[in-house]
Protein backbone atom coordinates (compact mmCIF):
# COMPACT_ATOMS: atom_id res chain seq x y z
CA UNK A 1 0.00 0.00 0.00
CA UNK A 2 1.32 3.54 -1.08
CA UNK A 3 0.62 6.70 1.60
CA UNK A 4 1.08 9.75 0.16
CA UNK A 5 1.14 13.49 2.17
CA UNK A 6 -0.79 16.31 1.14
CA UNK A 7 -0.02 19.24 2.64
CA UNK A 8 -2.66 20.52 3.69
CA UNK A 9 -4.06 24.31 2.94
CA UNK A 10 -3.51 27.29 5.21
CA UNK A 11 -1.38 25.69 7.66
CA UNK A 12 1.77 28.30 8.58
CA UNK A 13 3.65 25.25 9.76
CA UNK A 14 4.30 22.11 7.72
CA UNK A 15 6.41 21.01 10.77
CA UNK A 16 4.03 18.30 12.25
CA UNK A 17 2.37 15.82 10.85
CA UNK A 18 -0.76 16.74 11.52
CA UNK A 19 -0.22 19.60 9.01
CA UNK A 20 -0.50 16.84 5.85
CA UNK A 21 -3.78 15.01 5.00
CA UNK A 22 -2.34 11.18 4.41
CA UNK A 23 -3.76 9.87 1.24
CA UNK A 24 -4.02 5.71 0.79
CA UNK A 25 -3.93 4.36 -2.86
CA UNK A 26 -4.24 0.83 -2.17
CA UNK A 27 -4.12 -1.67 -4.64
CA UNK A 28 -7.56 -1.95 -6.70
CA UNK A 29 -7.66 -6.12 -6.51
CA UNK A 30 -7.39 -5.77 -2.48
CA UNK A 31 -10.03 -2.76 -2.76
CA UNK A 32 -12.62 -5.55 -4.45
CA UNK A 33 -11.75 -8.31 -2.00
CA UNK A 34 -12.35 -6.06 1.14
CA UNK A 35 -15.52 -5.31 -0.33
CA UNK A 36 -16.90 -8.67 -0.88
CA UNK A 37 -15.88 -9.53 2.53
CA UNK A 38 -17.68 -6.62 4.08
CA UNK A 39 -21.04 -8.30 2.06
CA UNK A 40 -20.47 -11.26 3.60
CA UNK A 41 -20.16 -9.37 6.97
CA UNK A 42 -23.01 -7.71 6.38
CA UNK A 43 -25.12 -10.98 5.82
CA UNK A 44 -23.77 -11.98 9.59
CA UNK A 45 -24.17 -9.05 11.09
CA UNK A 46 -27.17 -7.08 9.58
CA UNK A 47 -26.30 -3.08 10.25
CA UNK A 48 -28.76 -1.76 12.75
CA UNK A 49 -31.78 0.37 11.69
CA UNK A 50 -29.89 3.71 13.17
CA UNK A 51 -26.65 3.23 11.68
CA UNK A 52 -25.37 5.88 9.09
CA UNK A 53 -21.94 4.95 8.80
CA UNK A 54 -21.83 2.75 5.34
CA UNK A 55 -24.86 2.44 4.90
CA UNK A 56 -25.67 3.45 1.34
CA UNK A 57 -27.93 6.75 1.47
CA UNK A 58 -26.97 7.82 4.44
CA UNK A 59 -24.33 9.63 6.02
CA UNK A 60 -22.77 12.69 8.65
CA UNK A 61 -25.16 14.93 7.28
CA UNK A 62 -28.21 12.34 7.80
CA UNK A 63 -27.39 11.44 11.33
CA UNK A 64 -27.21 15.03 12.13
CA UNK A 65 -30.58 15.73 10.99
CA UNK A 66 -31.71 12.88 13.09
CA UNK A 67 -30.37 13.94 16.12
CA UNK A 68 -31.76 17.97 15.31
CA UNK A 69 -34.83 16.49 14.83
CA UNK A 70 -34.91 14.45 18.23
CA UNK A 71 -33.65 17.86 19.94
CA UNK A 72 -36.17 19.52 18.57
CA UNK A 73 -38.93 17.15 19.90
CA UNK A 74 -37.46 17.07 23.02
CA UNK A 75 -37.84 21.24 22.66
CA UNK A 76 -41.76 21.07 21.70
CA UNK A 77 -42.20 18.91 25.00
CA UNK A 78 -40.40 20.72 27.36
CA UNK A 79 -38.21 17.56 27.87
CA UNK A 80 -34.80 17.73 28.77
CA UNK A 81 -31.70 16.71 26.32
CA UNK A 82 -28.90 15.57 27.21
CA UNK A 83 -25.78 15.14 24.07
CA UNK A 84 -23.18 12.91 24.78
CA UNK A 85 -20.35 12.68 22.12
CA UNK A 86 -17.62 10.16 21.89
CA UNK A 87 -14.54 10.99 18.72
CA UNK A 88 -13.15 7.79 17.70
CA UNK A 89 -10.45 9.47 15.93
CA UNK A 90 -7.63 6.90 15.64
CA UNK A 91 -9.71 4.39 17.43
CA UNK A 92 -8.38 1.98 14.95
CA UNK A 93 -4.27 2.79 15.40
CA UNK A 94 -4.55 0.78 18.69
CA UNK A 95 -6.56 -2.05 17.87
CA UNK A 96 -4.86 -5.62 18.89
CA UNK A 97 -5.13 -8.83 16.40
CA UNK A 98 -6.17 -10.93 18.92
CA UNK A 99 -8.99 -8.75 20.51
CA UNK A 100 -10.24 -8.46 16.82
CA UNK A 101 -10.41 -12.14 16.44
CA UNK A 102 -12.02 -12.23 19.37
CA UNK A 103 -14.78 -9.92 18.37
CA UNK A 104 -15.17 -11.13 15.08
CA UNK A 105 -15.55 -14.79 16.68
CA UNK A 106 -18.00 -13.92 18.98
CA UNK A 107 -20.15 -11.79 16.65
CA UNK A 108 -20.10 -15.42 14.31
CA UNK A 109 -18.18 -13.83 11.46
CA UNK A 110 -16.88 -17.07 9.65
CA UNK A 111 -13.39 -18.39 10.50
CA UNK A 112 -12.10 -17.92 7.01
CA UNK A 113 -12.62 -14.20 7.03
CA UNK A 114 -11.21 -13.81 10.76
CA UNK A 115 -7.96 -14.95 9.16
CA UNK A 116 -8.07 -13.44 5.83
CA UNK A 117 -8.53 -10.33 8.18
CA UNK A 118 -5.72 -10.56 10.41
CA UNK A 119 -3.35 -12.21 7.89
CA UNK A 120 -4.08 -8.92 6.10
CA UNK A 121 -3.33 -6.76 8.81
CA UNK A 122 -0.21 -8.58 9.80
CA UNK A 123 1.60 -8.63 6.38
CA UNK A 124 0.43 -5.07 4.80
CA UNK A 125 3.23 -3.04 4.22
CA UNK A 126 3.58 0.28 4.17
CA UNK A 127 5.21 2.89 1.59
CA UNK A 128 5.42 6.29 2.27
CA UNK A 129 5.89 9.41 -0.05
CA UNK A 130 6.42 13.38 0.99
CA UNK A 131 6.91 15.53 -1.58
CA UNK A 132 7.87 12.80 -4.43
CA UNK A 133 10.33 11.19 -1.82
Amino acid sequence: MKVTFLPKPGKDDYSSAKAFRPITLSNYILKGLERIVQWKVDDVIPRLYSQHAYTKGLSTETALSQVTDLIEKSIFQDHCTLAVSFDCTGAFDYVQFHSANIAMSRLGIPESIQSWYCNLLKTRTVKAELKGE
